[in-house]
């Protein structure tokens, strides 16, 4: 029943992180808006937009278009960072290829602003997106380029991430080793930074590690950890999914009463809060825990209760694992119809995941050729640039050398104008000595020819 552990762990990941949007943040933020101007109006705007990134992607890509405006007419750096906000609200929102877009006009911006901390950002963002997609060397590739660009920041929570990203990385394909020693190096980093839910959050992802590599006694350490953080922060729904956690490796390890107890406290929480999605799991970790007492009509009714709520949220692997857990309770009773009935439904449901697995690989595909596709469009456009620019040099280069010469041309015509006037000038000056030593002969003659007679 426990097969399809990564996609549940996925999807609540994704719905505790909408969960994790703060609205009395949210709320501070819209009031400050309404009086505030100029820089400050920015920095409330790009707070506002990232706050809004999980339940409301639209206007957080809205919020960060102004926030980017304001920032141009206030010819304020950090730009970057808008659109890699952009850029993951457009990606909550499905739309990938949008998504890479952004992120690679954020990465080219933080290149050309040299903002080694955004681009880091970006290259982890790009690296998030390709592991999503299942390509995992173009992922690896961008990680460790966020990496050093995290080291050069300075930037110790961006590190963490960075390391986070890449051990998931090597968790999906297998490589609990690598991925180990990525987990650990974050969690290190996240201790010395001091904040408890990143702390809780970075034990909580050893913990899965452990467990989906059947190292049950060290992810239950893991696990109690988190749980140690998560108390001192009162993150009663988080400390629930833990529970959840919990309960499965002591199912795995055949300890059914503390399987039983934690299954009681986290259920009570989840009810409480009404959490639609942790309640099919926790109705099935019951329906399991009453099955290994062989308590039948009880673990039917928790089987029931998850089937329910699951068909509501239209969760198929939920479905399907309380389809199981019904049709081995219905075959425990010789209970023959109902046992075919809920063994027809798991198949069928089976068969589905195994569908929705080839339509994803088919979204990968068309995903990758779509990037390829951009990427040409992308190298082509720059190719473009660089002949235009190296046109535009060009031609500049032979405006230059045309005003040379043409200033070398007036220079030297200039000389030549300058040295005609000069030599007329001194031939007058020549003509007029001349004429004077014309005269003054003919006036030595003329008194010689006196003194001769």
């Amino acid at each position: 029943m426990a097969r399809n552990l990564p996609v549940v762990c996925i999807l609540m990941g994704l719905a505790f992180a909408t969960m994790g949007q703060n609205q009395t943040l949210i709320d501070s933020l819209r009031s400050e808006l309404g009086h505030a101007g100029g820089e400050q109006r920015f920095i409330v705007l790009s707070r506002l937009a990232w706050e809004y990134r999980f339940a409301y992607p639209d206007s957080t890509i809205q919020l960060a278009r102004q926030a980017f405006t304001l920032g141009q007419k206030l010819k304020l750096t950090s730009l970057a960072q808008l659109i890699n906000y952009e850029g993951v609200a457009l990606n909550f929102k499905g739309d990938r290829i949008a998504a890479y877009e952004a992120y690679q006009r954020a990465l080219d911006l933080a290149t050309r602003q040299d903002d080694p901390l955004q681009i880091g950002h970006s290259n982890n963002n790009l690296g998030r997106l390709f592991y999503d997609q299942g390509l995992l060397a173009r992922s690896y590739d961008h990680l460790l380029k966020a990496e050093a660009a995290f080291v050069a920041a300075r930037d110790s929570s961006g590190i963490a991430y960075a390391l986070q990203s890449l051990a998931n990385l090597f968790r999906l394909q297998k490589d609990y080793a690598k991925s180990e020693q990525y987990h650990t190096r974050a969690l290190k980093i996240r201790e010395a930074l001091g904040n408890t839910r990143d702390i809780m959050s970075a034990h909580g992802q050893l913990g899965r590690l452990y467990q989906e590599a059947g190292s049950f006694e060290k992810s239950t350490e893991q696990f109690r950890m988190a749980e140690r953080y998560g108390n001192q922060i009162h993150d009663e729904i988080n400390l629930a999914d833990i529970k959840i956690y919990l309960v499965q490796n002591y199912l795995a390890t055949h300890q059914l009463q503390q399987a039983e107890q934690l299954t009681k406290e986290a259920f009570e929480v989840i009810k409480q809060l009404n959490n639609s999605l942790l309640l099919p799991r926790a109705h099935l970790m019951f329906g399991q825990i009453l099955f290994k007492q062989q308590q039948w009509a009880k673990a039917r009714h928790h089987f029931d209760t998850a089937l329910l709520v699951s068909r509501q949220r239209k969760d198929i692997v939920n479905q399907m694992e309380a389809h199981e857990g019904l049709w081995l309770v219905s075959k425990e009773l010789k209970q023959s119809n109902a046992e075919l009935q809920h063994l027809n439904w798991y198949l069928l449901l089976k068969d589905s995941l195994l569908d929705l697995d080839l339509a994803r690989q088919a979204e990968r595909t068309e995903f990758q050729l779509e990037i390829e596709k951009k990427e040409r469009e992308n190298q082509f456009l720059k190719e473009q640039e660089a002949r235009n620019n190296q046109l535009i040099a060009s031609q500049k280069t032979e405006r230059m050398i045309l005003m040379i010469i043409i200033g070398s041309l007036a220079i030297i015509t200039f000389i030549i104008w300058l040295n005609a006037k000069r030599r007329r000038e001194t031939n007058k000056q020549l003509a007029l000595q001349n004429k004077k030593l014309s005269d003054l002969n003919h006036e030595k003659d003329t008194l010689m020819s006196i003194v001769a007679h």
